[in-house]
């Protein structure tokens, strides 16, 4: 070789050594070096598998980044899924199908595959925080019934002899029942006035009307003393405490007499509506005490309204909803029956065929009347009037479509 070629040669090879490479990465190629902003991810684990350092994507900037920077997102809103991947139940490590990837797509795409997942299913086990939206309650927040509150009433003559009347016996505790107390006491007496219509036919709403008149929404004095909703009496003249028998009764002392016999005595008078009476011989004020309303609703329609006396105006009820009446009128009616006078009366059977029979009169004008059940002292036009009222205002004609 020439001179001149040989150093024609040397020179060659000393432009190429110094040249380098011109792509765009800046760095020499084959050399695995961190990318500008990659905060080190590349370093590598003794097995040689990738491991994040679960830092922000946001710090990923500059040029020859989009690849890494789109694997490495992906990686960091999958940490739920590369955790179970790392140390599943299968014990396979990422790039390997486990269990949670069933229906994700072909291995090794867990960390894209399970943020889809999350967005669709935010109550699947790849979502790393449980989304589903809380769900209101759509219930009132009643009270608990009977309320555990102290409750005072108004006097009678016994005792206060200066403020005390005896019509106070009737009246609810002062202050009671609050809107929210009657809204409470509605809601306590539902299912059971329900569960007896649906067993023996009887109007619900009469039930629910009733107890609320009759019980000062369960804050008169044996509403609330009793838990007895009715006014339902223990009539016994010769053993008028119940004595032996193991009922327990409550005397509402002070009351009215409502014997009307001449047999309550009054010891002390200062005027109308101011009496203290002999209370211990009484029996026209001694009524039944129940563990709870539910037993009290149940007494009403069992022993009375099932009874003989009543069970009449029952049947009378039924038979006009077969005729097409609509519950509020036949209710309206069976309420005005039972609280009727009983004069002409009833007449059971006494035969012992179960079979009761109204017995009807002729009027002084000539109109054909049935005798009613006695219910209620005020008779049926005001006994059906009033509870007929609150039945409307509580729109408790929709419990017996119930």
């Amino acid at each position: 070789m020439s001179t001149r070629s040989l150093f024609f040669g040397l020179l060659l090879a000393w432009s190429l050594a110094s040249w380098g490479c011109s792509c765009p990465c800046n760095d020499p190629c084959g050399q695995d070096v961190s990318q500008q902003g990659m905060d080190e991810r590349s370093g590598a684990d003794p097995d040689g598998s990738s491991i994040s350092d679960n830092a922000s994507t946001e710090d990923r900037t500059g040029s020859g980044d989009s690849v890494a920077d789109t694997a490495a997102d992906a990686a960091d809103t999958g940490i739920g899924d590369a955790q179970q991947d790392l140390a599943g139940p299968d014990g396979s490590a990422d790039g390997n199908p486990s269990e949670d990837q069933i229906g994700d797509g072909a291995a090794g795409t867990d960390a894209a595959s399970d943020i889809a997942d999350a967005l669709e299913d935010p109550g699947s086990p790849d979502a790393a925080v449980d989304t589903t939206p809380d769900v209101p309650d759509l219930e009132p927040d009643l009270p608990p019934w009977p309320p555990a509150i102290e409750v005072e009433f108004l006097p009678t003559p016994e005792e206060d002899k200066n403020k005390g009347l005896n019509s106070n016996v009737y009246l609810a505790a002062i202050g009671h029942p609050t809107p929210e107390e009657e809204d409470g006491f509605v809601e306590a007496i539902h299912p059971a006035a329900v569960a007896m219509k649906k067993t023996y036919g009887v109007p619900a709403c009469a039930i629910g009307g009733m107890a609320i008149v009759e019980a000062g929404y369960g804050f008169t004095r044996t509403g609330w003393l009793a838990n007895n909703l009715f006014g339902l009496k223990y009539w016994n003249q010769t053993n008028p405490s119940g004595a032996g028998t193991g009922l327990e009764l409550y005397q509402l002392r002070g009351q009215p007499d409502e014997a009307w016999d001449g047999s309550v005595k009054v010891l002390v008078s200062y005027g109308p509506d101011k009496k203290i009476f002999d209370e211990d011989p009484r029996y026209d004020n001694r009524y039944f005490v129940f563990p709870d309303y539910d037993a009290c609703v149940e007494y009403l329609v069992v022993d009375r309204f099932m009874g003989k006396t009543l069970y009449p105006f029952v049947l009378q009820y039924q038979q006009r909803l077969k005729e097409g009446w609509t519950v509020k009128d036949a209710a309206i009616q069976f309420l005005f029956e039972i609280a009727a006078p009983p004069v002409p009366g009833l007449i059971y059977d006494p035969y012992g065929n179960d079979e009761y029979y109204l017995v009807t009169h002729v009027n002084d004008k000539g109109k054909v009347v049935y005798g009613g059940g006695g219910y209620n002292q005020n008779g049926g036009t005001y006994y059906s009037q009033v509870i007929g009222s609150i039945m409307k205002e509580w729109g408790l004609f929709a419990w017996d479509k119930e």
